[in-house]
Order: structure tokens, then C-alpha cells, then sequence
């Protein structure tokens, strides 16, 4: 998925606060300086890498060289000065910054992971310098954490609740499940939450998918049992190769997971106001429920990119029930 300028990509998450910045003034001038220091391919390419489109300044410089009013050897100028400045490192850094949208997690994560690799790259080249120094001071004044292998954890307050389970495109799950993990801040509360909303994404995307959107607000067990269904690999329906006792055991186990990490974020994940973390509750327990959604998710989404799964063979609609834990 390449992002382009005005162009909304189908993992666009609309909040209702003010929009959020990926990178503030001063971290967004450290990184352009950093930028400056590269070449033209080394910044385009790190910002290709991350799903950014083709370079939109070189698409420009070709536009202007082509206006009918100019003449050939003023058009060979014209084009001759756009095409120099748009392969300036610092205007393409500038360009590629200004496509990140706040709003959208899979921009946030996608953005972190440049810096992280721009940063990278000019300690290849130039060393540890005042300007990489002054970056990373820049990041960490705003609540950034950077670890000894130079990855860059965000902030909780650039991922507010509702975030992730906004997002309704597999492939920005596809993302999400890769990459989130790492950017998440070492907040239990927080990564027992983005587990939950991993989890209620995963379940409105691919019923969406299948043209069986949901209505109304179930709770996260209705969710999954919906989905489960819809996709022929809950435990009580499963076929095929999902119905051999073994995997329909392991399939029950997975089920029980999302179970359990419903009653977890209720207890002890964000949202719900809590001013303070749950005695006893740590890192490692943040990471167990990530790790545990991650698990059910990427299946979820294996079996609906699964072209000889159970349920490209069914077309009857899932079942719904109540009750459950309460979301």
C-alpha cells in the first residue's frame, strides 16, 4: 500500500481530538538535517521501503518541464531546475514527512521506522555527530524511548484508546501485527488494551470483508464468535482440516484466549480510566496479551487470505448469541 498526497488510504482512522503529530517542529528539523547529510536514493528509498509512494516531487518536476506554454529550451530549464531541487535529500525528506498523517496508526509506525533507518544510515556514514545526538535528545524531550538497538518506542499519548480498533484494511493489520509491537511504550496497561482493539479490528475487518458487517456494539466474545463462524474455524463449526480433533482442540484454545483477554483489558488494560497500574502487573504481562492477539489475529487473517479454506465454500451467515464479558 503506497501512500499518496490527498489520497486517504483505507486504514484512515478519524479521531475525535486534535490532530496528532507523528514528529514535532524541532524532532521534524533534527531529522531533516540528519536527511540532509544522505543522499537523494538513500532518503527516497527509506521512505519507499515504508510503504510511502514514489517520490512526489519528482512527479512535479516532471509536470512543470511538461507545460505546453513553455518552449523547448525553457522547458528544458524549467524541468532542468525542478528535477535538481526535487533530488535535494532535504526536500525529499520534507515532502515524504509532510504524507504522514497523525491520525493513522500504520502512519505513525511506518514513520518511527524511518527515522529509526535514517538514523541507521547516517551512523554508517558519518558516526555518532552532534546532529544524530541532538535528533535523538529532540525524541526522548518527547517522551520517546530509545533502546540500545537504536529502536524508537512511542509515547502513550499517540496512541489514545480507539486507535487500533479503527482500522479496517488487512493490510494495515498486516502492519500493525509486524510492527506494533515494538513502538508500543513499556505500559502494560497500554499494550493490554492495543491487544483488545488488535482483536476487535481484526473481527470488524473481516466480517466487513465478507460483507457481513456488524451493527450496533457486541461485545468482544460475539465478536469473535462471529467471526470464527463467518470463517468456518470456531471449534463448534469447524471442517475440513479445522475440524480434526486436534486442530479443533487448538482451535478452542485460541478461542479462549480472546475470552480471556477481554475479562485481562476489563481488569487491568486502558480505558477505563484507571489512575494507576494494577499491583503486580508488569511488562511481561503486556507482552503475554500482545503476543496472545498477535497469535489469534495473524490466524484470522491466514484463513481469510486462504483460498481453499472451509469458508470460500460456504456462503450461510454466522450465527450471533449474547452475553460475554462486557467490552
Amino acid at each position: 500500500m503506497s501512500l499518496q498526497p490527498g489520497v486517504p488510504t483505507a486504514s484512515a482512522v478519524v479521531l475525535t481530538s486534535v490532530r496528532t503529530e507523528v514528529l514535532t517542529g524541532p524532532i521534524r528539523a533534527a531529522l531533516i538535517d540528519i536527511a540532509a547529510q544522505l543522499s537523494y536514493s538513500e532518503v527516497a528509498r527509506v521512505f519507499q521501503d515504508e510503504g510511502f509512494g514514489i517520490y512526489p516531487g519528482a512527479q512535479l518536476a516532471r509536470r512543470e518541464a511538461a507545460e505546453p506554454e513553455t518552449g523547448r529550451l525553457e522547458a528544458f530549464l524549467i524541468g532542468l531546475s525542478a528535477v535538481a531541487g526535487a533530488m535535494n535529500p532535504r526536500t525529499v525528506a520534507e515532502q515524504y514527512l509532510e504524507l504522514a498523517n497523525g491520525r493513522n496508526p500504520v502512519h505513525v509506525v511506518r514513520v518511527l521506522h524511518a527515522v529509526e533507518e535514517l538514523l541507521w544510515l547516517h551512523q554508517e556514514k558519518h558516526g555518532d555527530t552532534r546532529d544524530a545526538e541532538r535528533l535523538r535528545r529532540h525524541l526522548q524531550r518527547e517522551g520517546y524511548e530509545i533502546d540500545e538497538h537504536g529502536r524508537i518506542r512511542l509515547p502513550a499519548r499517540l496512541l489514545p484508546v480507539g486507535t487500533l480498533a479503527a482500522v479496517r484494511s488487512p493490510h494495515a493489520l498486516d502492519v500493525l501485527l509486524a510492527r506494533v509491537e515494538h513502538v508500543l511504550p513499556d505500559d502494560p496497561m497500554l499494550a493490554i488494551g492495543t491487544a483488545k482493539e488488535l482483536i476487535e479490528a481484526t473481527c470488524h475487518t473481516v466480517l466487513a470483508e465478507l460483507s457481513r458487517p456488524v451493527a450496533g456494539f457486541p461485545d468482544l466474545p460475539d465478536l469473535v464468535y462471529r467471526t470464527e463462524s463467518a470463517l468456518a474455524v470456531h471449534p463448534q463449526h469447524a471442517d475440513g482440516m479445522d475440524g480434526v480433533p486436534q486442530v479443533r482442540a487448538l482451535l478452542g484454545r485460541l478461542t479462549a484466549i480472546t475470552n480471556e483477554l477481554a475479562a485481562l483489558r476489563n481488569q487491568a488494560g486502558s480505558g477505563h480510566g484507571r489512575a494507576g497500574v494494577p499491583e503486580g502487573l508488569a511488562a511481561r504481562h503486556g507482552r503475554l496479551a500482545l503476543n496472545a492477539a498477535f497469535t489469534w489475529c495473524r490466524f484470522i487473517l491466514d484463513t481469510l487470505a486462504d483460498p481453499n479454506a472451509a469458508w470460500t465454500r460456504s456462503s450461510a451467515p454466522p450465527p450471533s448469541r449474547g452475553g460475554g464479558v462486557a467490552p
